[in-house]
Protein backbone atom coordinates (compact mmCIF):
# COMPACT_ATOMS: atom_id res chain seq x y z
CA UNK A 1 0.00 0.00 0.00
CA UNK A 2 3.05 2.15 0.94
CA UNK A 3 4.76 1.30 -2.68
CA UNK A 4 1.44 2.25 -4.44
CA UNK A 5 0.71 5.79 -2.54
CA UNK A 6 4.78 6.95 -2.83
CA UNK A 7 4.18 5.74 -6.88
CA UNK A 8 0.47 7.92 -7.00
CA UNK A 9 2.17 10.83 -5.42
CA UNK A 10 5.35 10.81 -7.83
CA UNK A 11 2.79 10.58 -10.63
CA UNK A 12 1.24 13.74 -9.68
CA UNK A 13 4.24 15.45 -8.86
CA UNK A 14 4.98 14.76 -12.15
CA UNK A 15 1.99 16.09 -13.97
CA UNK A 16 2.37 19.78 -12.17
CA UNK A 17 6.01 20.24 -12.85
CA UNK A 18 6.94 22.30 -15.54
CA UNK A 19 8.41 20.56 -18.70
CA UNK A 20 12.28 21.19 -18.77
CA UNK A 21 13.47 23.84 -21.40
CA UNK A 22 17.06 23.54 -22.54
CA UNK A 23 19.21 26.83 -23.02
CA UNK A 24 19.49 28.06 -26.94
CA UNK A 25 22.52 27.14 -27.12
CA UNK A 26 24.88 25.21 -29.79
CA UNK A 27 26.89 23.21 -26.81
CA UNK A 28 22.78 21.69 -26.34
CA UNK A 29 22.02 20.21 -29.32
CA UNK A 30 24.22 18.84 -32.22
CA UNK A 31 23.44 20.05 -36.01
CA UNK A 32 26.35 19.52 -38.07
CA UNK A 33 26.63 15.60 -37.04
CA UNK A 34 23.57 15.31 -37.56
CA UNK A 35 23.60 16.65 -41.00
CA UNK A 36 25.47 13.83 -42.00
CA UNK A 37 23.37 10.97 -40.43
CA UNK A 38 20.48 8.64 -40.95
CA UNK A 39 17.34 7.65 -38.45
CA UNK A 40 16.26 4.09 -38.21
CA UNK A 41 13.20 2.50 -36.66
CA UNK A 42 12.80 -1.41 -36.33
CA UNK A 43 9.55 -3.33 -37.61
CA UNK A 44 9.32 -6.09 -35.39
CA UNK A 45 11.36 -4.90 -32.26
CA UNK A 46 10.32 -8.13 -30.79
CA UNK A 47 12.57 -9.98 -33.65
CA UNK A 48 15.30 -7.05 -34.04
CA UNK A 49 17.67 -5.83 -31.39
CA UNK A 50 18.99 -2.32 -31.42
CA UNK A 51 22.47 -3.11 -30.54
CA UNK A 52 22.70 -5.78 -32.62
CA UNK A 53 21.48 -4.14 -35.72
CA UNK A 54 24.49 -1.33 -34.86
CA UNK A 55 26.92 -3.93 -34.51
CA UNK A 56 25.71 -5.43 -37.75
CA UNK A 57 24.79 -3.30 -40.52
CA UNK A 58 28.09 -1.47 -41.16
CA UNK A 59 29.84 -5.02 -41.93
CA UNK A 60 26.59 -5.64 -44.36
CA UNK A 61 26.46 -1.72 -45.69
CA UNK A 62 30.88 -2.12 -46.03
CA UNK A 63 31.35 1.11 -44.75
CA UNK A 64 32.99 -0.79 -41.30
CA UNK A 65 35.12 2.53 -39.40
CA UNK A 66 33.82 5.28 -41.34
CA UNK A 67 30.42 5.18 -39.12
CA UNK A 68 29.08 5.02 -36.12
CA UNK A 69 25.51 3.68 -34.48
CA UNK A 70 23.87 5.39 -31.83
CA UNK A 71 21.16 3.70 -30.01
CA UNK A 72 17.86 5.71 -28.78
CA UNK A 73 15.18 4.00 -27.51
CA UNK A 74 13.81 0.09 -28.53
CA UNK A 75 12.99 0.17 -31.82
CA UNK A 76 14.75 3.63 -32.77
CA UNK A 77 18.21 4.44 -33.67
CA UNK A 78 20.77 6.85 -35.13
CA UNK A 79 23.99 5.94 -37.91
CA UNK A 80 26.22 8.91 -38.02
CA UNK A 81 28.31 8.88 -40.94
CA UNK A 82 32.25 10.14 -42.01
CA UNK A 83 31.32 10.28 -45.76
CA UNK A 84 28.41 11.93 -47.80
CA UNK A 85 28.81 8.79 -50.70
CA UNK A 86 28.75 6.16 -47.97
CA UNK A 87 25.02 7.77 -46.57
CA UNK A 88 23.56 8.09 -50.28
CA UNK A 89 24.91 4.80 -51.23
CA UNK A 90 23.30 2.96 -48.22
CA UNK A 91 19.81 5.41 -48.97
CA UNK A 92 19.69 4.24 -52.46
CA UNK A 93 19.81 0.40 -51.74
CA UNK A 94 16.54 0.67 -49.31
CA UNK A 95 14.49 -0.82 -48.43
CA UNK A 96 17.24 -3.10 -45.67
CA UNK A 97 16.66 -5.70 -42.97
CA UNK A 98 17.90 -7.26 -40.20
CA UNK A 99 17.05 -11.10 -39.15
CA UNK A 100 14.61 -10.79 -41.88
CA UNK A 101 12.53 -8.12 -40.95
CA UNK A 102 12.68 -4.70 -42.55
CA UNK A 103 14.38 -1.33 -41.20
CA UNK A 104 13.42 2.29 -41.93
CA UNK A 105 15.90 4.22 -42.55
CA UNK A 106 15.41 8.40 -43.66
CA UNK A 107 17.88 10.76 -44.10
CA UNK A 108 17.81 12.99 -40.54
CA UNK A 109 16.20 16.49 -40.94
CA UNK A 110 15.49 19.29 -38.62
CA UNK A 111 11.61 19.45 -39.22
CA UNK A 112 11.05 15.83 -40.49
CA UNK A 113 7.55 14.68 -42.78
CA UNK A 114 4.00 13.42 -40.85
CA UNK A 115 4.94 10.15 -42.53
CA UNK A 116 9.00 9.90 -40.89
CA UNK A 117 9.97 6.88 -40.13
CA UNK A 118 6.17 5.62 -41.31
CA UNK A 119 6.36 4.51 -44.78
CA UNK A 120 9.02 3.15 -47.22
CA UNK A 121 9.72 3.05 -50.99
CA UNK A 122 9.36 -0.61 -52.39
CA UNK A 123 10.04 -1.81 -55.80
CA UNK A 124 6.66 -4.34 -56.43
CA UNK A 125 6.24 -6.68 -59.21
CA UNK A 126 2.29 -6.94 -60.49
CA UNK A 127 1.78 -10.34 -62.50
CA UNK A 128 -1.06 -11.62 -64.33
CA UNK A 129 -2.01 -8.63 -66.54
CA UNK A 130 -4.77 -9.45 -68.87
CA UNK A 131 -3.45 -8.39 -72.27
CA UNK A 132 -6.49 -6.20 -73.06
CA UNK A 133 -5.35 -4.31 -69.77
CA UNK A 134 -1.61 -3.56 -70.76
CA UNK A 135 -1.63 -0.16 -70.49
CA UNK A 136 0.08 2.05 -68.49
CA UNK A 137 -2.80 3.52 -66.66
CA UNK A 138 -3.71 -0.13 -65.42
CA UNK A 139 0.09 -0.66 -64.41
CA UNK A 140 -0.52 2.80 -62.42
CA UNK A 141 -4.13 1.58 -61.25
CA UNK A 142 -2.99 -1.43 -60.00
CA UNK A 143 -0.01 -0.38 -58.63
CA UNK A 144 -2.05 1.84 -56.62
CA UNK A 145 -3.21 -0.78 -54.80
CA UNK A 146 -0.43 -1.40 -52.90
CA UNK A 147 0.62 2.09 -52.58
CA UNK A 148 1.51 5.84 -53.67
CA UNK A 149 2.82 5.14 -57.40
CA UNK A 150 6.29 6.75 -57.85
CA UNK A 151 7.33 5.12 -60.60
CA UNK A 152 6.31 2.81 -63.34
CA UNK A 153 9.16 0.31 -65.38
CA UNK A 154 7.51 0.33 -68.94
CA UNK A 155 8.88 0.64 -72.36
CA UNK A 156 5.78 -0.04 -74.83
CA UNK A 157 8.38 0.42 -77.91
CA UNK A 158 10.26 -2.72 -76.78
CA UNK A 159 9.93 -6.21 -76.31
CA UNK A 160 9.10 -7.42 -72.77
CA UNK A 161 10.36 -10.87 -71.81
CA UNK A 162 9.26 -10.59 -67.77
CA UNK A 163 6.55 -12.02 -66.93
CA UNK A 164 5.60 -9.08 -64.16
CA UNK A 165 5.45 -5.36 -64.51
CA UNK A 166 7.66 -3.13 -61.65
CA UNK A 167 6.77 -0.25 -59.91
CA UNK A 168 7.93 2.00 -57.49
CA UNK A 169 5.52 2.54 -54.74
CA UNK A 170 5.65 4.33 -51.50
CA UNK A 171 4.03 2.00 -49.20
CA UNK A 172 2.69 3.04 -45.41
CA UNK A 173 3.87 0.14 -42.87
CA UNK A 174 0.40 0.94 -41.16
CA UNK A 175 -1.21 -0.93 -44.13
CA UNK A 176 -1.16 -4.57 -45.53
CA UNK A 177 1.24 -5.69 -48.32
CA UNK A 178 -1.21 -7.40 -49.89
CA UNK A 179 -0.35 -10.43 -52.16
CA UNK A 180 -3.12 -10.10 -54.34
CA UNK A 181 -6.32 -8.30 -55.79
CA UNK A 182 -9.16 -9.74 -57.89
CA UNK A 183 -10.22 -8.00 -61.20
CA UNK A 184 -12.88 -8.29 -63.49
CA UNK A 185 -12.70 -8.89 -67.15
CA UNK A 186 -14.82 -8.00 -69.91
CA UNK A 187 -15.35 -11.87 -70.99
CA UNK A 188 -17.02 -12.34 -67.53
CA UNK A 189 -15.52 -13.13 -64.41
CA UNK A 190 -12.06 -12.25 -63.06
CA UNK A 191 -8.66 -13.20 -62.69
CA UNK A 192 -6.45 -12.66 -59.72
CA UNK A 193 -3.31 -9.87 -59.89
CA UNK A 194 -0.81 -11.38 -58.04
CA UNK A 195 2.08 -8.86 -56.36
CA UNK A 196 5.90 -9.56 -54.98
CA UNK A 197 7.72 -7.02 -52.82
CA UNK A 198 11.38 -6.68 -53.95
CA UNK A 199 13.88 -6.98 -50.85
CA UNK A 200 11.14 -8.01 -48.81
CA UNK A 201 11.91 -10.78 -46.28
CA UNK A 202 8.65 -11.39 -43.76
CA UNK A 203 5.46 -10.05 -43.07
CA UNK A 204 2.19 -11.37 -41.24
CA UNK A 205 0.67 -14.51 -42.64
CA UNK A 206 -2.39 -13.42 -41.24
CA UNK A 207 -3.11 -9.31 -41.71
CA UNK A 208 -0.08 -9.29 -44.07
CA UNK A 209 1.61 -6.46 -42.00
CA UNK A 210 5.58 -5.74 -41.82
CA UNK A 211 5.53 -5.28 -38.15
CA UNK A 212 5.01 -8.63 -36.48
CA UNK A 213 4.93 -12.57 -36.56
CA UNK A 214 1.13 -14.22 -37.41
CA UNK A 215 1.79 -15.81 -33.88
CA UNK A 216 1.64 -12.29 -32.28
CA UNK A 217 -0.76 -10.76 -34.76
CA UNK A 218 -3.34 -7.97 -33.03
CA UNK A 219 -5.99 -8.90 -35.58
CA UNK A 220 -5.92 -12.46 -34.36
CA UNK A 221 -5.97 -11.55 -30.91
CA UNK A 222 -8.79 -8.99 -30.89
CA UNK A 223 -10.86 -12.03 -32.96
CA UNK A 224 -9.96 -14.38 -30.23
CA UNK A 225 -11.38 -12.19 -27.87
CA UNK A 226 -14.31 -11.47 -29.71
CA UNK A 227 -15.20 -15.05 -30.41
CA UNK A 228 -15.03 -15.90 -26.70
CA UNK A 229 -17.40 -13.30 -25.78
CA UNK A 230 -19.89 -14.22 -28.46
CA UNK A 231 -19.60 -17.91 -26.79
CA UNK A 232 -20.61 -16.57 -23.29
CA UNK A 233 -22.75 -13.88 -24.42
CA UNK A 234 -26.76 -14.12 -24.80
CA UNK A 235 -28.19 -14.11 -28.08
CA UNK A 236 -28.87 -10.85 -29.21
CA UNK A 237 -32.42 -9.67 -30.71
CA UNK A 238 -32.71 -8.64 -34.66
CA UNK A 239 -32.30 -4.84 -34.16
CA UNK A 240 -31.00 -4.97 -30.91
CA UNK A 241 -27.33 -2.67 -30.28
CA UNK A 242 -24.97 -2.99 -33.51
CA UNK A 243 -21.43 -4.14 -33.12
CA UNK A 244 -18.82 -1.63 -32.09
CA UNK A 245 -17.79 1.27 -34.04
CA UNK A 246 -15.14 -0.07 -36.78
CA UNK A 247 -13.13 2.73 -36.20
CA UNK A 248 -11.82 1.22 -33.48
CA UNK A 249 -9.77 -0.62 -35.29
CA UNK A 250 -6.68 -3.76 -33.67
CA UNK A 251 -4.48 -2.05 -30.97
CA UNK A 252 -1.89 -0.73 -33.13
CA UNK A 253 -3.93 -0.51 -36.29
CA UNK A 254 -4.59 3.08 -37.48
CA UNK A 255 -8.43 4.05 -37.72
CA UNK A 256 -10.94 3.86 -40.96
CA UNK A 257 -10.28 6.30 -43.41
CA UNK A 258 -7.39 8.56 -41.96
CA UNK A 259 -7.28 10.21 -45.51
CA UNK A 260 -10.33 12.02 -45.00
CA UNK A 261 -11.03 15.24 -43.29
CA UNK A 262 -12.79 15.21 -39.98
CA UNK A 263 -16.03 16.53 -41.13
CA UNK A 264 -15.90 14.13 -44.27
CA UNK A 265 -15.22 11.32 -42.07
CA UNK A 266 -17.94 12.13 -39.74
CA UNK A 267 -19.84 11.51 -42.76
CA UNK A 268 -18.38 8.45 -43.58
CA UNK A 269 -19.14 6.66 -40.11
CA UNK A 270 -22.47 7.81 -40.06
CA UNK A 271 -23.01 6.54 -43.42
CA UNK A 272 -21.51 2.95 -42.55
CA UNK A 273 -23.70 2.51 -39.88
CA UNK A 274 -25.74 -0.06 -39.98
CA UNK A 275 -26.95 -2.87 -37.59
CA UNK A 276 -26.42 -5.55 -40.81
CA UNK A 277 -22.94 -6.79 -40.45
CA UNK A 278 -22.87 -7.67 -44.74
CA UNK A 279 -24.53 -4.27 -46.02
CA UNK A 280 -22.09 -2.57 -43.42
CA UNK A 281 -18.59 -4.09 -44.75
CA UNK A 282 -20.11 -3.32 -47.90
CA UNK A 283 -20.86 0.69 -47.18
CA UNK A 284 -17.13 0.39 -45.76
CA UNK A 285 -15.95 -1.13 -49.11
CA UNK A 286 -17.98 1.15 -51.43
CA UNK A 287 -16.17 4.30 -49.00
CA UNK A 288 -12.80 2.90 -49.84
CA UNK A 289 -13.45 2.79 -53.43
CA UNK A 290 -14.28 6.37 -53.54
CA UNK A 291 -10.98 7.49 -51.72
CA UNK A 292 -9.38 5.42 -53.96
CA UNK A 293 -10.74 6.65 -57.51
CA UNK A 294 -10.12 10.18 -56.04
CA UNK A 295 -6.96 10.00 -55.03
CA UNK A 296 -6.14 7.82 -58.42
CA UNK A 297 -7.58 10.87 -60.17
CA UNK A 298 -5.67 13.73 -58.70
CA UNK A 299 -2.48 11.97 -58.75
CA UNK A 300 -3.02 10.38 -62.42
CA UNK A 301 -1.24 13.35 -64.19
CA UNK A 302 1.84 12.69 -61.91
CA UNK A 303 1.95 9.22 -63.09
CA UNK A 304 5.83 8.69 -64.20
CA UNK A 305 7.30 6.29 -66.29
CA UNK A 306 10.79 5.24 -66.82
CA UNK A 307 12.43 2.87 -69.43
CA UNK A 308 14.82 1.33 -67.15
CA UNK A 309 12.97 -2.29 -66.90
CA UNK A 310 15.26 -2.99 -64.09
CA UNK A 311 16.19 0.23 -62.53
CA UNK A 312 16.67 -0.48 -58.37
CA UNK A 313 15.79 -4.46 -59.09
CA UNK A 314 16.12 -6.59 -56.07
CA UNK A 315 15.51 -9.94 -54.66
CA UNK A 316 11.75 -11.26 -53.93
CA UNK A 317 12.01 -13.67 -51.51
CA UNK A 318 9.78 -16.53 -51.30
CA UNK A 319 8.91 -19.04 -47.83
CA UNK A 320 11.15 -22.14 -48.46
CA UNK A 321 13.86 -19.46 -49.17
CA UNK A 322 13.57 -17.85 -46.26
CA UNK A 323 13.53 -21.31 -44.41
CA UNK A 324 16.61 -21.89 -45.54
CA UNK A 325 18.52 -18.44 -45.21
CA UNK A 326 16.91 -18.31 -41.44
CA UNK A 327 20.01 -21.23 -40.85
CA UNK A 328 22.65 -18.93 -42.28
CA UNK A 329 22.23 -16.01 -39.98
CA UNK A 330 20.81 -12.42 -40.47
CA UNK A 331 20.22 -10.93 -43.67
CA UNK A 332 20.49 -7.72 -44.88
CA UNK A 333 19.38 -5.87 -48.39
Amino acid sequence: MADLLQKAIQAMSLEEEEPLTLPDSPRFRVIDENQLSLLGRLLNPDCQSVSRVIEYMPTAWRVYGRVRGLALSRDRFQFVFQREEDLLTVLKDRPWSYNHWTLLLERWTPNPPQDFLRSLDIWIRIRNIPAIFFTEETMFKLASEVGKVEEVAYDPKVSHTKEYIRALVHFDIDKPAKAARKLNVPEGGTVTIGFEYEKIHKRCFHCLRLTHEKIKCPMLRRESVRDNRTLGAPRMQQGGPSIADPSNGPPGFPVLFPELSKEDRKMAMLYISHADETERMARIERVKQGIEESKAASSMHMMRITKELDKGKGHVFSYTELLEAQHRGPASS
